[in-house]
């Protein structure tokens, strides 16, 4: 039976969902959505509109969200949402409820792209990967992180709001 979690990247501007089956061997994204979050009052009404519309109850979720997540309060650094993850666990009635910076979540993908998808700046391009690996990008803010380490001794991603300093 299918074990369905709900992933989502909450941003500025967007808030992207989508479910995927954790009792799948491969990670497979399932009814993906993107919701303008002018439209919503909170990201508790973006995700109860979601899984209204894919008529879906999972157990779990994980939010990629565009601030620090380091306490139970969460406040959106361009965007106007801010929430307790213990509320918002309870009352979306999950089990469990995981955070993540979003610039975070990029960098512990970098590991796993395809060398045609990475620019070495520096360096040789064809030696095995290995960090410091900086990871930025615009959005409605300008995102940062930071990627440390290697395939052979494992992987660390540092969160940043490096899009904040002057």
């Amino acid at each position: 039976a299918p074990s369905l979690a709900l992933i989502a990247d909450i941003g500025g501007t967007n808030a992207r969902f989508a479910l995927t089956d954790l009792s799948s061997p491969h990670l497979e994204l399932l009814q993906s959505r993107s919701l303008p979050n002018a439209d919503f009052a909170s990201v508790q009404h973006a995700m109860e509109h979601y899984l209204a519309g894919v008529a879906a109850k999972p157990a779990r979720a994980a939010l990629a969200v565009a601030c620090p997540v380091g306490s139970d309060e969460i406040r959106l650094t361009n965007r106007a949402w801010s929430f307790s993850r213990r509320e918002l666990q309870r009352t979306l009635g999950l089990d469990e409820l995981r955070m993540i910076n979003d610039f975070g979540a990029v960098a512990w993908a970098v590991p796993s792209l395809e060398r045609d998808s990475l620019v070495t700046l520096h360096g040789d391009p064809a030696a095995p990967l290995r960090g410091p690996i900086s990871v930025l990008g615009p959005g409605t803010g300008l995102g940062v992180a930071l990627i440390v380490g290697s395939h052979e001794h494992g992987w660390h991603a540092v969160e940043t709001e490096g899009g904040h300093v002057g």
